[in-house]
């Protein structure tokens, strides 16, 4: 499912920006027309649907990277503080409020600076649009940032947990399969909405002006960049777990 949807929205941002993605599916505008506006897009041959097949799997993995992040620090998530009336009376303390501030302040900054970016170029859609999206990706990154943090600098507890969970694994075989299936098919569902995200995210970069792969490739690097931080937490379990 991930790699189909991943196909037709890496498919739309070829037929989107033909002269910048395209390119990497072997689409070639023609361009001839008096006022030159693009008249047609090439036919999808089978070496191309072999190339889309391929770029729709890329397309989940990368997409698929918050997921891992989640995933590394879900030992963290406490479903029992998920109750509203408990969250509600935590939060009616200020510190909880001031951290909430300096948890925005990050993805607020970028959301300037993105306008002040589009400000200089001629964009081509929405200013609320692209700012919006800026917003709501810079706090997804951030977020898991916080969490890669969060399972290096509390390693121990995570080492803890991980050695609790292969005990009781060894006991209770019917109890794993039974919540694997809810958050592997949870899991399923969960990429496709990130592959909507960095869709969204890819589509706003097209739309700035002189946009060029390169840039393309600056914002694949930083949406991955938190996923990459992973390493050193498992490092950190693995150099516990030798006892070093």
């Amino acid at each position: 499912m991930g790699t189909i949807i991943g196909a037709f929205l890496f498919y739309f941002l070829c037929l989107e920006y033909p002269e910048v993605v395209g390119r990497l599916l072997l689409l070639d505008s023609i361009t001839d027309s008096p006022d030159g506006n693009l008249k047609e897009l090439a036919n999808l041959d089978t070496i191309k649907l072999i190339f889309l097949a391929m770029y729709g799997l890329v397309f989940c993995y990368i997409a698929s990277t918050p997921i891992l992040v989640m995933h590394s620090a879900r030992m963290f998530f406490n479903m029992n503080d998920f109750r509203l009336n408990d969250v509600l009376n935590e939060y009616k303390n200020c510190d909880k409020w001031l951290n909430i501030i300096k948890f925005l302040i990050f993805p607020i900054m970028v959301s300037i600076a993105a306008g002040e970016l589009i400000l200089k170029c001629k964009y081509q859609s929405s200013y609320l649009e692209f700012i919006t999206c800026f917003f709501v990706v810079s706090i997804l990154i951030e977020y898991q940032i916080l969490l890669v943090y969060k399972t290096i600098s509390r390693n121990s507890e995570v080492y803890n947990f991980y050695k609790a969970l292969s005990k009781a694994r060894d006991s209770k075989s019917n109890m794993i399969e039974s919540y694997r299936h809810l958050r592997e098919h949870g899991n399923a569902f969960a990429i496709v909405i990130c592959e909507f995200f960095l869709g969204a995210l890819l589509f706003q970069v097209g739309k700035m002006e002189g946009v060029t792969i390169s840039i393309y490739a600056i914002a694949v690097v930083i949406w991955l960049f938190p996923a990459a931080l992973v390493w050193l937490s498992g490092s950190a379990i693995e150099r516990r777990f030798s006892c070093y």
